[in-house]
């Protein structure tokens, strides 16, 4: 089972540096609109990625799913065969809870491989999962981020134009009429 921990580890490192680079947007304390405006271009890019990668992974897990089966059916209907031929009175008939113990019992070290194999498929098939629903979060985050800094651009803006045309602002009050 170590080699397969040990591979699902380093396969779940590699996707989290893949898209690590993909949602990092604070640099040097700051956030510019350039670093908002690739993540919002590059949001779409990484997505497709992920989804692409869920479904090889899916179409992998199913792919081991039928292999195992194979492997379990052909042991089962063996053993199956062997305890039938061994047992002597022909009106005992052997429960599949037995069949299936026999089964695991002379073939452990290979159904071992196989639940440990289906065990770290499972577990990347599942991270997948966590991670588009983490990157739909990233989408959130994205779209906030871009509508406070429209927000704070515009108040500097104004700011900016106030502070440039100092002279241009009145700052005598205009006479009233008076009366007549």
């Amino acid at each position: 089972m170590d080699k397969e921990i040990v591979e699902y580890v380093k396969f779940i490192q590699e996707q989290i540096q893949k898209h690590k680079d993909s949602s990092q947007l604070i640099n040097n304390n700051e956030i510019t609109p350039a670093v908002i405006n690739r993540a919002l271009g590059e949001y779409s890019t990484v997505n497709l990625a992920l989804i692409a990668e869920y479904n090889r992974l899916k179409a992998e897990s199913f792919s081991m799913d039928l292999d195992y089966t194979k492997w379990w059916d052909d042991l089962f209907v063996k053993v199956r065969q062997n305890m039938i031929a061994e047992t002597e009175s022909k009106t005992i008939k052997i429960a599949v809870k037995e069949i299936e113990a026999t089964v695991r019992n002379k073939n452990s070290e290979k159904y071992q491989e196989w639940q440990n194999k289906k065990f770290v498929q499972e577990g990347k098939v599942r991270f997948m999962i966590r991670l588009l629903d983490n990157w739909k979060k990233v989408d959130n985050v994205l779209v906030n981020i871009s509508l406070n800094m429209r927000s704070e651009m515009k108040s500097l803006s104004l700011e900016s134009r106030i502070n440039q045309n100092r002279d241009r602002v009145r700052t005598e009050f205009p006479k009233t009429r008076e009366p007549v």
